[in-house]
């Protein structure tokens, strides 16, 4: 049996999330002095019993990401910007990997790709919503709130550098995802 484009991705949306969510939480629960207002969530990858989880997920989830975007490059993009995000997408879930493999305490490469991934997840976003006639996208409310809402969310982390907006923006941009494996199978 041969699984079309469209399943792949949703597919592998599916273990995306599973795997995040799954490493993560169990490194959150192995932490249990963890606070997401006080905490980023690199210091789970840190030297304690929650590192390994947290840092095995990162570079799972990063190369999960990564066939993400090779499915979702699969359907018809028109626009040069929805092209040249694609790429910015594979190259954010590249850093998501290089996050796992130089955790917190490898400054400041840590620093250096821990920025990219986010910098990259951004212009991600924001280059699949540049609105115009042809971007069927942003014809979307659904889609609209999601990345405005991912977009603000960037914005007062990259000005801020606080732990809660990397939270959100995280959050968000699982959920930017969601939408678009969810439009993705409606074309």
């Amino acid at each position: 049996m041969k699984l079309s484009t469209k399943k792949l991705l949703k597919i592998n949306f599916a273990l995306l999330l599973i795997t995040f969510i799954l490493f993560v939480g169990t490194a959150i629960a192995l932490k249990p002095n963890y606070n997401p207002g006080t905490n980023f969530l690199s210091d789970l990858g840190l030297s304690s019993a929650s590192a390994l989880f947290f840092n095995s997920g990162i570079i799972i989830s990063g190369i999960l990401l990564f066939s993400f975007f090779y499915f979702l490059s699969k359907n018809k993009f028109d626009l040069i910007t929805q092209k040249i995000g694609l790429l910015f997408g594979f190259l954010a879930s590249i850093f998501l990997i290089l996050v796992g493999l130089f955790p917190e305490n490898t400054a400041p490469i840590h620093f250096i790709v821990s920025a990219s991934f986010f910098l990259l997840a951004f212009a991600t976003v924001v280059l699949f919503s540049i609105q115009g006639k042809q971007n069927k996208l942003t014809k979307n409310l659904f889609y609209n709130a999601i990345s405005i809402l991912f977009i603000i969310s960037s914005l007062i982390l990259i000005l801020t550098r606080a732990p809660l907006p990397e939270h959100s923006t995280v959050i968000l941009f699982g959920c930017w995802l969601a939408v678009m494996t969810w439009l993705a199978g409606k074309k």
